[in-house]
Protein backbone atom coordinates (compact mmCIF):
# COMPACT_ATOMS: atom_id res chain seq x y z
CA UNK A 1 0.00 0.00 0.00
CA UNK A 2 2.39 2.01 0.78
CA UNK A 3 4.30 1.91 -2.68
CA UNK A 4 1.13 2.30 -4.47
CA UNK A 5 1.21 5.70 -2.52
CA UNK A 6 4.80 6.73 -3.18
CA UNK A 7 3.97 5.84 -6.84
CA UNK A 8 0.94 7.97 -7.34
CA UNK A 9 2.37 10.84 -5.04
CA UNK A 10 5.57 10.48 -7.53
CA UNK A 11 3.11 10.22 -10.91
CA UNK A 12 1.24 12.93 -9.87
CA UNK A 13 4.70 15.29 -9.65
CA UNK A 14 5.79 14.13 -12.53
CA UNK A 15 2.20 15.58 -14.09
CA UNK A 16 2.91 19.26 -12.35
CA UNK A 17 6.59 19.50 -13.38
CA UNK A 18 7.21 22.24 -15.11
CA UNK A 19 10.72 24.29 -16.01
CA UNK A 20 10.72 26.17 -12.64
CA UNK A 21 10.83 22.53 -10.98
CA UNK A 22 13.47 19.74 -12.82
CA UNK A 23 13.64 16.33 -11.74
CA UNK A 24 17.15 16.97 -10.23
CA UNK A 25 15.53 19.75 -7.65
CA UNK A 26 16.15 19.23 -4.24
CA UNK A 27 12.24 20.20 -3.29
CA UNK A 28 11.34 16.11 -4.07
CA UNK A 29 14.26 14.67 -1.83
CA UNK A 30 12.01 15.34 1.64
CA UNK A 31 9.02 13.61 0.25
CA UNK A 32 10.51 10.92 -1.78
CA UNK A 33 13.20 9.82 1.94
CA UNK A 34 9.67 9.43 4.00
CA UNK A 35 8.38 7.19 1.75
CA UNK A 36 12.15 4.83 1.04
CA UNK A 37 11.36 4.67 5.33
CA UNK A 38 8.05 3.98 5.04
CA UNK A 39 8.38 0.97 2.40
CA UNK A 40 11.11 -0.10 4.44
CA UNK A 41 9.41 -0.38 7.42
CA UNK A 42 6.85 -2.59 5.52
CA UNK A 43 9.10 -4.38 4.11
CA UNK A 44 10.79 -5.10 7.55
CA UNK A 45 7.80 -5.69 9.60
CA UNK A 46 8.25 -8.49 12.44
CA UNK A 47 11.71 -8.90 11.78
CA UNK A 48 14.07 -8.40 15.26
CA UNK A 49 17.23 -6.66 15.12
CA UNK A 50 20.04 -7.31 17.70
CA UNK A 51 20.57 -4.22 19.97
CA UNK A 52 24.30 -3.63 18.60
CA UNK A 53 22.56 -3.32 15.17
CA UNK A 54 20.24 -1.13 16.25
CA UNK A 55 23.23 1.06 17.85
CA UNK A 56 24.41 1.15 14.78
CA UNK A 57 21.79 2.42 12.93
CA UNK A 58 20.83 4.96 15.60
CA UNK A 59 24.42 6.58 15.40
CA UNK A 60 23.95 6.67 11.35
CA UNK A 61 20.74 8.62 11.85
CA UNK A 62 22.15 10.77 14.37
CA UNK A 63 25.32 11.78 12.24
CA UNK A 64 22.17 11.61 9.20
CA UNK A 65 19.82 14.24 10.84
CA UNK A 66 22.77 16.55 12.67
CA UNK A 67 24.56 16.76 8.67
CA UNK A 68 20.95 17.67 7.34
CA UNK A 69 20.29 20.41 10.22
CA UNK A 70 23.62 21.94 9.52
CA UNK A 71 22.88 21.76 5.61
CA UNK A 72 19.32 23.58 6.18
CA UNK A 73 21.04 26.22 8.58
CA UNK A 74 23.84 26.85 5.58
CA UNK A 75 21.09 27.05 3.24
CA UNK A 76 19.14 29.64 4.86
CA UNK A 77 22.31 31.51 5.70
CA UNK A 78 23.77 31.72 1.87
CA UNK A 79 20.68 31.63 -0.08
CA UNK A 80 16.93 31.58 1.83
CA UNK A 81 17.51 34.62 3.46
CA UNK A 82 19.09 36.45 1.19
CA UNK A 83 16.64 35.56 -1.84
CA UNK A 84 13.58 36.36 0.93
CA UNK A 85 15.59 39.51 1.44
CA UNK A 86 15.93 40.55 -1.99
CA UNK A 87 12.11 39.86 -3.14
CA UNK A 88 11.17 41.98 -0.18
CA UNK A 89 13.45 45.03 -1.71
CA UNK A 90 12.11 43.93 -5.05
CA UNK A 91 8.44 44.05 -4.00
CA UNK A 92 8.75 47.39 -2.03
CA UNK A 93 9.88 49.31 -4.74
CA UNK A 94 7.23 47.92 -7.32
CA UNK A 95 4.57 49.00 -4.11
CA UNK A 96 6.27 52.58 -4.33
CA UNK A 97 6.11 52.89 -8.24
CA UNK A 98 2.68 52.42 -7.95
CA UNK A 99 0.73 53.65 -10.71
CA UNK A 100 3.61 55.33 -12.04
CA UNK A 101 5.04 52.05 -13.59
CA UNK A 102 6.43 52.71 -16.79
CA UNK A 103 4.02 51.26 -19.61
CA UNK A 104 6.55 48.26 -20.68
CA UNK A 105 8.05 47.18 -17.23
CA UNK A 106 7.71 43.51 -16.85
CA UNK A 107 6.84 42.61 -12.83
CA UNK A 108 8.70 39.18 -13.29
CA UNK A 109 9.02 36.65 -10.08
CA UNK A 110 10.10 33.56 -11.15
CA UNK A 111 6.90 32.73 -12.62
CA UNK A 112 6.23 31.21 -15.70
CA UNK A 113 4.47 34.42 -17.29
CA UNK A 114 5.22 37.62 -15.51
CA UNK A 115 2.46 39.41 -13.46
CA UNK A 116 0.32 42.33 -15.37
CA UNK A 117 0.65 45.42 -13.26
CA UNK A 118 -2.62 45.85 -12.74
CA UNK A 119 -3.33 42.35 -10.83
CA UNK A 120 -0.24 43.34 -8.94
CA UNK A 121 -1.69 46.67 -7.82
CA UNK A 122 -5.12 45.11 -7.82
CA UNK A 123 -3.52 42.61 -5.15
CA UNK A 124 -1.77 45.28 -3.08
CA UNK A 125 -5.16 47.20 -3.13
CA UNK A 126 -7.10 44.09 -1.89
CA UNK A 127 -4.62 42.42 0.63
CA UNK A 128 -1.79 45.30 1.84
CA UNK A 129 1.64 45.73 0.88
CA UNK A 130 3.99 43.29 -0.27
CA UNK A 131 7.88 43.40 0.69
CA UNK A 132 9.19 46.01 3.08
CA UNK A 133 7.56 49.28 4.06
CA UNK A 134 9.51 52.22 3.48
CA UNK A 135 10.13 53.05 7.39
CA UNK A 136 11.37 49.59 7.46
CA UNK A 137 13.88 50.28 4.78
CA UNK A 138 16.35 52.57 6.60
CA UNK A 139 17.74 50.22 9.02
CA UNK A 140 18.76 47.48 6.34
CA UNK A 141 21.61 46.31 5.13
CA UNK A 142 22.99 49.12 2.35
CA UNK A 143 23.16 45.80 -0.44
CA UNK A 144 19.25 46.06 0.26
CA UNK A 145 18.63 49.64 -0.23
CA UNK A 146 20.56 49.58 -3.06
CA UNK A 147 18.51 46.74 -4.84
CA UNK A 148 15.21 48.89 -3.65
CA UNK A 149 16.65 51.70 -5.95
CA UNK A 150 17.94 49.67 -8.91
CA UNK A 151 14.49 48.22 -8.72
CA UNK A 152 12.50 51.64 -8.43
CA UNK A 153 14.81 53.18 -11.33
CA UNK A 154 13.66 49.92 -13.95
CA UNK A 155 10.19 49.80 -12.56
CA UNK A 156 10.17 53.80 -13.25
CA UNK A 157 11.73 53.62 -16.89
CA UNK A 158 14.50 56.03 -15.43
CA UNK A 159 16.58 56.93 -18.65
CA UNK A 160 18.72 59.81 -19.74
CA UNK A 161 17.54 61.46 -22.89
CA UNK A 162 19.37 63.90 -25.62
CA UNK A 163 17.72 66.81 -25.59
CA UNK A 164 18.72 70.74 -26.31
CA UNK A 165 20.32 73.16 -23.21
CA UNK A 166 17.33 74.55 -21.03
CA UNK A 167 15.91 77.54 -22.16
CA UNK A 168 15.64 79.15 -18.36
CA UNK A 169 11.95 78.33 -17.28
CA UNK A 170 13.92 75.65 -14.56
CA UNK A 171 16.34 76.84 -12.06
CA UNK A 172 19.63 75.92 -12.47
CA UNK A 173 22.73 75.45 -10.54
CA UNK A 174 26.26 75.10 -11.70
CA UNK A 175 28.25 72.28 -10.33
CA UNK A 176 31.37 70.75 -10.64
CA UNK A 177 31.07 67.19 -10.83
CA UNK A 178 33.65 65.87 -8.45
CA UNK A 179 32.29 68.04 -5.30
CA UNK A 180 28.61 65.96 -6.10
CA UNK A 181 30.78 62.47 -4.88
CA UNK A 182 30.70 63.56 -1.63
CA UNK A 183 28.15 66.33 -1.12
CA UNK A 184 25.05 64.17 -3.68
CA UNK A 185 22.58 66.92 -5.25
CA UNK A 186 19.32 66.40 -4.09
CA UNK A 187 16.33 65.92 -6.94
CA UNK A 188 12.77 65.74 -6.46
CA UNK A 189 10.21 64.58 -9.16
CA UNK A 190 9.85 66.51 -12.02
CA UNK A 191 11.74 67.61 -15.14
CA UNK A 192 15.48 67.84 -15.36
CA UNK A 193 18.14 68.80 -17.91
CA UNK A 194 22.10 68.13 -17.37
CA UNK A 195 24.59 70.24 -18.98
CA UNK A 196 27.90 68.79 -19.35
CA UNK A 197 30.46 71.65 -20.23
CA UNK A 198 33.37 70.12 -19.81
CA UNK A 199 35.38 68.03 -21.78
CA UNK A 200 35.07 64.39 -20.44
CA UNK A 201 31.56 62.76 -20.51
CA UNK A 202 30.11 62.52 -17.34
CA UNK A 203 28.29 59.95 -15.70
CA UNK A 204 25.41 60.79 -13.92
CA UNK A 205 24.39 58.47 -10.39
CA UNK A 206 21.25 57.96 -8.79
CA UNK A 207 20.40 56.74 -5.48
CA UNK A 208 16.93 57.60 -2.69
CA UNK A 209 17.31 55.14 -0.48
CA UNK A 210 20.55 54.06 -0.57
CA UNK A 211 23.59 55.82 1.58
CA UNK A 212 25.03 57.06 -1.48
CA UNK A 213 24.15 57.24 -5.28
CA UNK A 214 25.88 54.32 -7.12
CA UNK A 215 23.62 53.24 -9.85
CA UNK A 216 25.10 54.69 -12.95
CA UNK A 217 21.91 55.67 -14.87
CA UNK A 218 23.69 57.25 -18.32
CA UNK A 219 25.89 59.03 -19.25
CA UNK A 220 26.38 62.64 -20.69
CA UNK A 221 28.54 63.37 -23.72
CA UNK A 222 31.28 66.59 -23.31
CA UNK A 223 29.80 69.92 -24.88
CA UNK A 224 25.77 68.39 -24.65
CA UNK A 225 22.83 68.05 -22.51
CA UNK A 226 20.37 65.33 -21.44
CA UNK A 227 16.91 65.57 -19.89
CA UNK A 228 15.83 63.56 -16.88
CA UNK A 229 12.12 62.71 -16.12
CA UNK A 230 11.35 61.44 -12.87
CA UNK A 231 8.04 60.52 -12.10
CA UNK A 232 5.83 60.88 -8.79
CA UNK A 233 5.13 57.97 -7.06
CA UNK A 234 3.99 56.84 -3.64
CA UNK A 235 6.69 58.08 -2.19
CA UNK A 236 7.95 61.14 -1.16
CA UNK A 237 11.59 60.74 -0.53
CA UNK A 238 14.01 62.80 -2.60
CA UNK A 239 16.43 61.01 -5.42
CA UNK A 240 20.03 62.00 -4.90
CA UNK A 241 22.07 62.37 -7.72
CA UNK A 242 25.92 62.74 -8.70
CA UNK A 243 28.17 63.30 -11.54
CA UNK A 244 31.70 61.95 -12.05
CA UNK A 245 33.84 63.43 -14.67
CA UNK A 246 35.53 66.22 -14.53
CA UNK A 247 34.73 70.25 -15.98
CA UNK A 248 31.56 71.93 -14.99
CA UNK A 249 27.99 71.07 -15.58
CA UNK A 250 24.79 72.47 -14.81
CA UNK A 251 21.79 70.73 -13.36
CA UNK A 252 18.36 72.23 -13.88
CA UNK A 253 15.24 71.35 -12.59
Amino acid sequence: MVLVIALVSLFLTALNHNDLRPPTSSRYQLATSIFILLIAAELLRGVKFKPAVLAVGAVIAALSISGGISLMRDQVDARWTPNSENTRASLAALTIAGDSMADDFQIDLGLEEPIPQAVYLKSIEDHGRLGYAEPELEGKDPAIRTAVDSTLMTALGLELTAAAPPAGELACRKVRPASTVTMPLTITPGSHAITNSGRTDLTVLLGRFSDSPILPLGSVLAGSSASLEIPFDNSSRPWKMALEGTGTATVCG
